[in-house]
């Protein structure tokens, strides 16, 4: 603070000191200044600039667009597969495995479906013939000059057989006795005939190869005992092949071929 000043006496000019007024002017003290307190002014003018300022609404601004792209193939599969669970996607993982497994196996069983419809053919012992003939009987139908066949009247279902399931036609089996071939049923009249003579008669097939019975028998013909067991009456057809030549005969199993 500074000290106050004493009182100076005034002192007109021109009058004797005994005249001189007794009074004196004080002058007055000058204001105490202060040392401003820099930090204090500081905030003082911050706290009364905050006061003082009117605040501005901020007005909501419109919201930014943003650049869309289109969504791919790859994106739409991360998004599922983060949308899945876990367990989900091992489930999902085992029946694409599964699937692909399915699929290479039909394609297998399609590659080799054609050697499986065929049927194995059953080899012919020639022994167990039950008669040999000079040539085929007349009411017989030769084919392909190596065996011979019934051709006028249906031939007649006879007893049923159990263990077969199917009724048995009789009619014996002439071939010639030096011929090689193969009788096979054909696959219109497949499963429902099989046929067996002679010693296979016992246990009838769909296919059968005759590899030439000239041992059996001195004579050109040999007649084996069998016949054709059918589920349902019917024109059976059989294939009968050669080295050189295939025919197809019809059989009438109960029913007249028309």
């Amino acid at each position: 603070m500074v000290p106050d000043q004493l009182p100076i006496p005034v002192r007109c000019a021109g009058l004797p000191s005994s005249l001189e007024p007794t009074t004196s002017i004080v002058p007055r003290p000058a204001a105490a200044r202060s040392v401003p307190d820099r930090s204090t002014t500081v905030f003082d003018r911050e706290r009364l600039q905050r006061t003082t300022t009117t605040r501005r609404c901020k007005t909501p601004s419109s919201p930014k667009r943003r650049r869309t792209r289109p969504i791919r193939c790859a994106d739409m599969r991360g998004l599922a597969r983060s949308a899945l669970p876990a367990r989900t996607m091992r489930v999902t993982r085992h029946l694409r495995v599964m699937l692909a497994a399915i699929v290479v196996l039909a394609g297998a069983a399609c590659s080799s479906g054609g050697a499986e419809d065929e049927p194995a053919f059953t080899a012919f012992d020639c022994a167990g013939s039950i008669d040999a003939l000079e040539a085929p009987p007349e009411a017989w139908s030769v084919v392909l000059d190596v065996i011979a066949f019934p051709a006028d009247s249906p031939l007649q279902r006879g007893r049923f057989d159990d263990d077969l399931e199917r009724q048995f036609s009789k009619f014996g089996l002439v071939i010639r006795s030096d011929a090689s071939l193969t009788l096979r049923i054909a696959d219109e009249s497949s499963p429902n005939a099989i046929m067996g003579w002679g010693a296979g008669s016992s246990e009838p097939v769909a296919a059968i190869e005759i590899g030439g019975c000239s041992a059996a028998m001195e004579q050109e013909w040999v007649v084996y005992a069998g016949g054709i067991w059918t589920i349902d009456p019917g024109c059976i057809e059989v294939e009968v092949s050669t080295t050189d030549e295939q025919a197809t005969v019809a059989l009438p199993i109960g029913v007249a071929c028309n």
